[in-house]
């Protein structure tokens, strides 16, 4: 039986299910499984007492009585009730069963200590034992007691006072005083000690009372004995240097060797010619002038372009289409556009689109076929047309090249489209 004490609280056990088909450990089982039906029984004659689980939320988690939990492996976490620990009972056995398992009972022994953390009456009898008693066994080996007597051979030679208390510092004292009879006791004659070379004898009074009345005459000198010069002499000097400090930089500069630095102009120069390739990290100004090589690249792009369309019908810019008409390369009536200072139009994706230029929302989009490097052509069936809305300038149109190989986008020409309305009326069979 595993040992608890009487009237723990809060106790969990865990318990080793089986199925009872296999005789293997059973991992499926909760609370609520079918036939559950776990109990407890005080001692041989107490009533077996039906425990009523609960689920927890782990098996970490918090006391609660009756808690069921699986932990692994067919082991399960039980919150024994506390009323199955109290006093009156020598031991307590918990079993039970579930539909198609098997769970082998589990017998708690009441005692009156805490086996994890305090002694019986019996050992702590054994503690109290004397020390013979405890070392007077078999295997008992006695001290070195040759080591001992080395220690105490060691202590003997310290001095005790009578009543066999170690001498402390006030001890000596009184020792010392009681000894001292006059100021003699203490002086000794030092006079014979020889004197080390290294050790520079200290000066008598004389000594130094003569050393001081030879120098002192010294420190009253005044200013003037202690230079070979007059204050005539230094006036002389400064007037004679003092216009040095107002000529122009270039007379105190010109020696021999002395080389004039450049001028303004000549740093500025320097400056305008030196190469931009040495001078192109991120952030300076000679990475901000490197590119304007490329703007300049790109701006030259931007001229005063030109385009000639060929249409069946053209009024002034804008192009006139006939609602319902077919505009094809076969019958000579497509839109041809040739374009002067544009780009290479060379494998570029071109898009011919139009949109109302008045309040109605409609517009249309049409890919356009590259003839050239400067010419594409827009073809529009009678399907195309016959959706357009007539009137003057009513839709405005616009074709857009995407390059080939840069993705660049670039509008070649805007206009307006004018569309006439087709005159054939359908006449009615009499």
């Amino acid at each position: 039986m595993t040992p608890i004490k009487v009237g723990t609280q809060s106790f969990s056990v865990q318990l080793h299910i089986l199925d009872s088909a296999t005789f293997l450990p059973i991992t499926t089982l909760t609370n609520g499984s079918a036939g559950a039906a776990l109990w407890y029984k005080r001692g041989g004659t107490g009533t077996k007492t039906a425990i009523s689980l609960a689920a927890l939320a782990s098996d970490e988690a918090a006391y609660a009585e009756g808690g069921f939990k699986h932990i692994a492996n067919g082991v399960y976490r039980l919150d024994v009730p506390n009323a199955a620990l109290l006093a009156g009972a020598d031991y307590v056995v918990i079993g039970g069963t579930f539909t198609g398992a098997i769970v082998p009972p589990l017998a708690l022994r009441l005692v009156g200590h805490d086996p994890r953390t305090e002694l019986t009456t019996t050992v702590l009898a054994y503690i109290d034992a004397a020390i013979t008693s405890r070392l007077a066994t078999a295997g008992y080996t006695a001290p070195d007691n040759s080591g001992i007597t080395a220690v105490k051979a060691k202590t003997d030679k310290l001095n005790f006072n009578s009543d066999a208390t170690p001498l402390v510092l006030s001890d000596v004292r009184d020792v010392n005083d009681a000894a001292v009879t006059s100021v003699a006791d203490f002086k000794a004659d030092v006079s014979a000690l020889a004197l080390e070379a290294s050790v520079q004898a200290v000066p008598t009074v004389a000594e130094i009372r003569t050393e001081l009345d030879t120098n002192s005459a010294k420190l009253d000198a005044t200013v003037s004995s202690r230079s070979s010069h007059s204050a005539a002499d230094v006036v002389t000097a400064m007037d004679g240097t003092s216009a040095k400090l107002d000529v122009a930089v270039s007379s105190r500069l010109a020696d021999a060797d002395y080389t004039a630095p450049d001028s303004a102009a000549d740093i500025a120069d320097a400056v305008h010619d030196e190469a931009l390739s040495g001078h192109v990290a991120a952030g300076s100004t000679g990475a901000a002038l490197n590119r304007l090589g490329a703007i300049q690249t790109r701006t030259d792009m931007i001229g005063v372009a030109s385009v000639t369309i060929r249409s069946p019908l053209v009024t002034g810019s804008a192009v006139s289409l006939v609602r319902g008409d077919d505009y094809a390369a076969d019958d000579g009536r497509s839109l041809d556009f040739t374009f002067e200072n544009a780009p290479d139009l060379t494998g570029a994706t071109i898009t011919f689109s139009a949109r109302t230029a008045y309040g109605e929302s409609h517009s249309f989009a049409i890919e356009a076929e590259v003839l050239s490097a400067d010419e594409v052509r827009v073809e529009l069936t009678s399907e195309d047309t016959e959706v357009l809305l007539p009137g003057v300038e009513r839709y405005r149109f616009d074709i857009q090249a995407e390059l080939d190989g840069t993705a660049r986008v670039v509008t070649l020409v805007a206009g307006k489209i004018t569309v006439i309305e087709d005159m054939i009326v359908d006449i009615a069979e009499p």
